[in-house]
């Protein structure tokens, strides 16, 4: 296989895999979501699993600092997620902090989804925060469910 058919097999593969989501309201979209084993909407987290979300996205300019932040909306109310790691450098799973303007990387979101969870619907709004600002944002439809 010759080194276009490469990139083009590997380009194919990526979207092929990339996950439907909504963008939110007048921040920057990711290149593309992936979140390993949600082929269509609502995508299913499962109780006492790790979830796993990838974000591809392009450094809008220089970034030195980046947190990742997560809002769920569930039953009327709206609330943040409490996540392990702080530090979305940390979860850069192709490249490292800092981040040139035009960088294209991956972000790796790992949630544990406790057993406690009620099962439910709700929307999660995923964001990358650098120095208060977003970097990148998608609204995705998911459900806690039984293993």
């Amino acid at each position: 296989m010759n080194s276009i058919s490469a990139i083009c097999f590997l380009i194919s593969v990526l979207y092929a895999s990339a996950t439907n989501y909504t963008e939110c309201d007048g921040k920057r979209k990711p290149i593309a979501l992936n979140v390993p084993g949600c082929e269509s909407l609502p995508c299913k987290f499962i109780r006492s699993q790790i979830s796993i979300l990838n974000l591809d996205f392009e450094a809008d300019e220089d970034i030195t600092d980046l947190k990742p932040q997560v809002r769920v909306k569930a039953m009327g109310t709206d609330m943040y997620f409490p996540l392990p790691q702080h530090d979305a450098c940390l979860g850069i799973i192709n490249g490292e902090c800092p981040l040139d303007q035009g960088e294209e990387v991956t972000y790796q979101l790992q949630m544990p989804i406790q057993t406690t969870f009620p099962k439910l619907s709700f929307q999660v709004e995923f964001s990358l925060i650098s120095s208060g600002r977003t970097v990148s944002c998608v609204k995705l439809n998911g459900e806690v469910v039984d293993p």
